[in-house]
């Protein structure tokens, strides 16, 4: 019983993993004001500043690095525009 226990709690954290990695976070450009509450809502520092260019004007944008994400998800909980999403 003890093995099977084992084998079952691995399985489920590596599925968990595999399912974590797939989920992901995008922020939209024609959303985001630039407040930058999500950079610094982050707790790996993962949002970075960027510009968005809308019809020939440099707008303040964040992105997120997606190599240095967690999916925690507390640059969703932050966003008051709700300008950060799942993909």
């Amino acid at each position: 019983m003890k093995k099977y226990n084992v084998l079952v709690i691995i399985l489920s954290i590596l599925i968990m993993t595999a399912l974590a990695n797939l989920i992901g976070f995008i922020i939209g450009p024609d959303k985001c004001i630039g407040c930058g509450l999500c950079a610094k809502g982050c707790p790996v520092g993962c949002i970075q500043r960027t510009e968005y260019i809308a019809e020939g004007h440099k707008l303040a944008s964040f992105a997120i690095d997606p190599t240095k994400c967690v999916k925690c998800g507390s640059c969703i909980s932050v966003c008051r525009l709700k300008a950060i999403s799942k993909k």
